[in-house]
């Protein structure tokens, strides 16, 4: 009675979800809904995996929630959010993004994320970057995933969607749903001299170069 409980410790006790309760994912909406103590104001983004809302909480607070789509909520996925958000709680750098909460409501799990402005894909789209300000944002991206490889974790979806710029106009690794964890950090140079031709890392820097993506 009385004992504080730590983040991943709140994390594991979390109750499983039951599956499914919602019929669809959250609309696309013109006027607010309430999702747990949070006011959803509109839908930022949506990926492989999960959908990204604005959201407002009770102290006016602007946050980012991140929630795990409908036809996602499967055992795997559920397990896989959850050590995403245990993941995202035990890094600590300046250019990786953080997480404030990792909750259940109604058999759906989501994160608590803090609200970042945009991304750098969105920065390129709009072509509000200058050349000195893509090699900065670029050179902050590479501290946060260098800081991945000290603690033997692999990105494994880095790409400009994934890299956002917080208010102060610093870049942030995001998105860690697909962190891949190694038995030893140097094992990515490993991969890099074996001579299979079709291990991930080979392919993906046969088509650095040239630009094309990588399958």
């Amino acid at each position: 009675p009385g004992q504080t409980l730590s983040f991943s410790q709140q994390v594991e006790s979390a109750p499983a979800p039951n599956g499914p309760t919602f019929e669809s994912d959250l609309p696309e909406v013109s006027e607010s809904i309430q999702f747990e103590n949070f006011t959803i104001i509109e839908k930022i983004s949506q990926g492989g995996a999960g959908l990204v809302y604005k959201a407002k909480d009770r102290l006016d607070r602007i946050w980012a929630i991140k929630i795990l789509r409908a036809d996602r909520l499967t055992v795997h996925q559920c397990e896989q959010f959850k050590l995403e958000a245990k993941q995202m709680q035990s890094l600590k750098h300046p250019n990786l993004l953080s997480i404030y909460d990792y909750r259940i409501h109604e058999g759906r799990p989501f994160l608590i994320l803090p609200l970042c402005n945009e991304s750098f894909l969105q920065r390129i789209e709009k072509k509000k970057l200058t050349v000195r300000e893509s090699v900065r944002l670029m050179r902050e991206a590479s501290r946060g995933l260098a800081y991945l490889h000290k603690q033997g974790l692999v990105h494994r979806d880095i790409k400009p969607g994934n890299i956002l710029i917080d208010h102060d106009g610093h870049a942030l690794v995001g998105d860690l749903g697909l962190l891949h964890e190694t038995n030893d950090p140097t094992s990515m140079t490993k991969e890099l001299r074996e001579p299979e031709p079709n291990n991930t890392i080979s392919r993906m820097l046969r088509n650095f170069v040239p630009g094309t993506v990588p399958y």
